[in-house]
């Protein structure tokens, strides 16, 4: 059986030149495209009654949880907010992280702005129920 070297060779060539074009492709989707879209989205979620703050550089955010909005007051049991939400997150296929009750993302540079309504739709949500069980 004879090896098929021209096809090899196209696929290389494709590959060499997807691995030059993609960084730049996506670091500029990231910085002009999506990442002031995202920002707003993210800032959309300080609207919460239990986000304290909401910040973003690029596509990387944190919000703040709490238990007084006005006062910036923190939950009595620290953490137990951010775990909350970050388990209601996991199970409902967003993937966040609970640095104490600071949440934090990270989503891929290839993110669509679909993805990111869905990303904030999925984070008011847990937001909610965080809120429902915080309140009990």
């Amino acid at each position: 059986m004879k090896k098929d070297s021209k096809g090899t060779k196209y696929k290389q060539q494709t590959i060499s030149v997807w691995n030059e074009v993609a960084p730049f492709y996506h670091k500029r989707w990231a910085k002009d495209e999506i990442g002031p879209y995202m920002q707003e989205k993210w800032q959309s979620l300080g609207a919460h009654p239990i986000v304290g703050e909401t910040r973003m550089v690029g596509l990387m955010g944190a919000m703040e949880l709490v238990s007084n909005k006005e006062s910036f007051e923190r939950f009595d049991d620290k953490s137990k907010a951010g775990t909350i939400f970050r388990d209601y997150a996991v199970n409902n296929g967003l993937v966040m992280r609970a640095v104490g009750d600071t949440i934090v993302t990270a989503p891929p540079l290839i993110i669509t702005k679909d993805e990111v309504n869905e990303l904030i739709e999925k984070a008011w949500q847990c937001l909610d129920h965080t809120q429902s069980v915080m309140s009990d």
